[in-house]
């Protein structure tokens, strides 16, 4: 039996024995179920709660995809992603420093932003509204084909791929994610099943070249997410162990570590970036995590009201807990656990893993509190949202039972999975995806552009893309860079003092403004220091001119001597240089080890 109980070892192509033509059924497929599930997108909200009579006879509101949605956390990412656009199309610039967010921080090192992906092409091509809902589409089909594709490399038939793939983008947790915004935890889910697919290539196939490209996968969970890396790489060392153990080998353990490494160094674009600014500036307000009674899991994947409002005496936002599970589906898995045996053993115990994660806070030394403990994992605070992955867990096992009942009755056993699965699609279709009307909930302000650059103060912090659409920088702000401390002063406080003045004799103009780059010139008759209203960062550099660079209360400022000048300062991270060579040569060792074949 190979790793993967795959029975399968053709040299023609990682992915046998899919051909050509089930491949593009599978494109065609994945586009279907991706634009069906995101459809509710277009819902009326003039009904609120949960199901679809209220709306559904209202047809479809094609202006939602005229706009950015505004509801929960859309904001603070909405505004992370308009802000890439903005430096890359409009100023030319990589996205580095983003000085419209919280009196300016990292925007590559910050972990809730999204620049290192091919994704950001796409808004540039097509504008950050249309490229946002491009991208949900693209993502939801991508990781349906990837489902498909999983359980065809482990030796599963069609309809178990089906299964497979439905049980996992049908689940309610990805639409109430998108429902708050919450995109760095749900759009990179889709490059589980490949990165999962890759590696078992590798291992039946003995061969690195996949592992690489599973790194790849796993690397853009990190460029595109944070949790989800988290995740992907507890879910590979839990199957690599079990796999090694019911097996006797340690391949499948090196295979893992292969893998593993080309996504850290693939992905050290970011995380790199991400550790130095969290180094500097943990991630801070948590009161803890909570702790889920057992009891109350039941709820989060089997009831049907899985409304992002609904509400449950002692728990936050709906969102953080539901991912419902078909009751169609839940047999299924049923199926398959007691007929997988061996098979199916990894993605149980998998699965029982991020069911204990999902728990939370049961005691010191639960597994949720053990992870807390490793680097960049300190601030998981919502431990429910495990659960996605424990349902992916259980779409395999579910598909490994679906094969079963196929094989075993070659007459109605196909009917009888076809049957289920359209009835777990169309019930988990009237479950989850009616949250995705919760993308239009508010409309945000009008703001009238500036034509100069300024920071601004408003009491509402979820209103940052609004304004820094019309330039104006978000002081009071949102997300990750909420209790950075800062000093930088909005133009409407009271002790405003400019976007840039001297501290001692002398006058200054601002000759250039980008994000990344700033210059001045700058005349005093003796020594001065030139105060810029944003957050000082290091990283923050002198690039042409005399004068040395300090934090004056927070803020940016250069120390200068007498005499007339021209000054640049531009910003670029800390171990740039290390973060993309690392990056470069996982790409580079990927493609030679493709094309040598290793």
């Amino acid at each position: 039996m190979t790793a993967a109980g795959a029975s399968f070892c053709t040299n023609d192509g990682w992915f046998q024995p899919i051909t050509r033509r089930e491949a593009a059924w599978l494109v065609v497929g994945s586009l279907a179920f991706a634009l069906v599930f995101s459809y509710p997108i277009l819902g009326d909200l003039a009904y609120l709660g949960p199901g679809v009579s209220g709306w559904i006879t209202a047809g479809p509101v094609f202006s939602h995809l005229t706009r950015l949605p505004v509801n929960g956390d859309w904001d603070m990412f909405t505004d992370l992603r308009w802000v890439a656009y903005q430096t890359t199309t409009h100023f030319l610039q990589f996205p580095f420093w983003n000085p419209y967010k919280c009196g300016g921080m990292p925007m590559l090192g910050n972990p809730e932003a999204v620049v290192a992906t091919p994704f950001l092409l796409l808004d540039m091509a097509t504008g950050p509204i249309a490229g946002l809902y491009l991208q949900i589409i693209l993502h939801m089909a991508l990781g349906f084909a990837g489902g498909y594709v999983l359980a065809r490399v482990m030796g599963l038939g069609a309809m178990a791929g089906l299964i497979l793939a439905s049980v996992f983008l049908s689940t309610s947790w990805l639409y109430l994610q998108l429902s708050m915004g919450n995109l760095t935890l749900s759009l990179p889910i889709a490059y589980w099943p490949w990165m999962l697919a890759l590696f078992f290539v590798g291992i039946n196939r003995r061969k690195i070249a996949p592992l690489a490209v599973g790194g790849i996968m796993l690397a853009l969970t990190a460029t595109e997410g944070n949790y989800t890396f988290v995740y992907a790489v507890i879910m590979i060392g839990v199957l690599s162990l079990m796999i090694a153990l019911t097996q006797r080998s340690i391949w499948p353990v090196f295979a893992a570590i292969v893998l593993v490494v080309f996504g850290a160094a693939v992905g050290a674009i970011k995380l790199l970036p991400v550790a130095d600014t969290l180094a500097l500036y943990p991630r801070g307000g948590w009161a803890g995590p909570e702790a889920d009674t057992l009891s109350m899991i039941p709820t989060f994947l089997f009831s049907r009201n899985q409304d992002l409002y609904r509400e449950i005496p002692g728990l936050v936002l709906f969102a953080c807990y539901g991912a419902y599970v078909s009751p169609a589906f839940a047999l299924l898995a049923v199926c398959g656990l007691l007929t997988g045996r061996i098979k199916t053993l990894p993605w149980l115990v998998a699965a029982i893993v991020f069911l204990l994660l999902s728990r939370g806070n049961s005691g010191p030394y639960c597994a949720l509190m053990l992870l807390r403990r490793l680097p960049l994992c300190g601030n998981i605070a919502f431990p429910t949202r495990f659960i996605c992955a424990f349902v992916f867990a259980g779409g395999v096992i579910a598909a490994y039972g679906a094969d079963f009942v196929c094989r075993s009755a070659e007459r109605w056993g196909p009917r009888a999975t076809g049957a289920l699965l359209i009835i777990g699609l169309s019930d988990a279709w009237l479950v989850g995806p009616p949250n995705l009307r919760y993308l239009f909930h508010y409309t945000g302000p009008t703001v009238q552009h500036a034509s100069q650059f300024r920071q601004f103060w408003s009491d509402d912090t979820q209103v940052m893309t609004e304004y820094n659409q019309a330039n104006l920088g978000a002081v009071h702000c949102w997300g990750y860079g909420t209790y950075t401390p800062t000093t930088v002063v909005g133009y409407n406080q009271a002790n405003y003092s400019g976007e840039y003045y001297l501290v001692g004799p002398g006058q200054v103009t601002q000759t250039e403004w980008t994000p990344n780059q700033l210059r001045y010139h700058v005349s005093a008759t003796a020594p001065t220091e030139l105060i810029v209203n944003q957050n000082y960062f290091p990283g923050w550099r002198v690039e042409r001119g005399v004068g040395d660079l300090a934090s004056r209360g927070g803020l940016l400022a250069v120390r200068l001597p007498a005499g007339s000048q021209d000054i640049t300062l531009g910003f670029r991270p800390k171990h740039l240089a290390v973060a993309v060579t690392l990056t470069l040569l996982g790409l580079v060792a990927t493609m030679l080890l493709w094309k040598k074949g290793y």
